[in-house]
């Protein structure tokens, strides 16, 4: 079906095919659940409608922001990737993790760390600065078995 004008006010088609860019001036409605918008001459991307929950990108497809190397996408079922050239910045007054972290880089950071376990810490580690122990029992042990030990008695 060509169209030259559409000049009525609700108009109903199965099936429309426009050859050119579509412009629209007021809001684009999918009324119906699991609606997909499809992407490229073979449909290789599409954008599916889940209903009550968002959007669903398809397969390994990433959403792109300026280039190709910054870009969040799902290589799999089980992995999210955030992707950027020089740094990913989130700002909040709390950002919260919930799970294992592993930093392969260097990892700098400001402010107070508080633990609600004990560190475990599987190599060396250097001090820039003092060490400070605020417990009136603090004990430092040497050893693989601690077999060495200094305790500070109040």
């Amino acid at each position: 079906m060509a169209l030259s004008r559409i000049t009525e006010a609700v108009a109903s088609f199965t099936d429309l095919t426009i050859g050119d860019d579509l412009t629209l001036t007021d809001d684009f409605l999918m009324a119906s659940d699991a609606s997909i918008i499809k992407f490229g001459a073979d449909a290789d991307v599409t954008l599916t409608h889940v209903h009550n929950t968002g959007l669903l990108l398809n397969s390994t497809s990433v959403i792109q922001f300026n280039d190709a190397s910054q870009n969040i996408g799902a290589p799999s079922a089980t992995v999210l990737d955030i992707n950027a050239t020089d740094e990913i910045e989130l700002n909040a007054t709390l950002i919260d993790i919930n799970g294992n972290v592993e930093i392969s880089g260097t990892a700098t950071t400001t402010g107070v760390h508080t633990f609600t376990a004990t560190p475990v810490f599987s190599s060396d580690i250097t001090l820039s600065d003092d060490l400070n122990l605020t417990s009136d029992s603090a004990i430092i042990t040497f050893g693989a078995n601690s077999e060495i030990a200094l305790t500070h008695v109040h």
